[in-house]
């Protein structure tokens, strides 16, 4: 399953994504840069995801490319994750 771990952002932790199932999946951070809450947002492209993956700003591509147009769901679980990490 692609991944990546978004070191520079002080917004984003890390994102996942399922092609399978076209989920994308982002742990953001708290103002103190640990992981505050996840959220799940489906029929998520691969399009969408290798151009997220590939943003000089990870914070920036989601506020202006994913949030207006993905609706995302709050993983009620802290920690848990929905996609199987194979």
């Amino acid at each position: 399953m692609p991944e990546f771990e978004a070191k520079e952002s002080s917004n984003i932790a890390w994102a996942r994504y399922d092609p399978e199932s076209q989920t994308l999946e982002i742990d953001f951070k708290n103002s103190k840069g640990a992981k505050a809450s996840t959220y799940e947002y489906k029929d998520f492209p691969l399009a969408a995801w290798e151009a997220f993956q590939s943003a000089p700003s990870k914070g920036q591509h989601f506020a202006y490319k994913i949030r207006p147009v993905y609706k995302g769901v709050k993983i009620p679980v802290a920690g848990a994750s929905t996609l199987d990490l194979k």
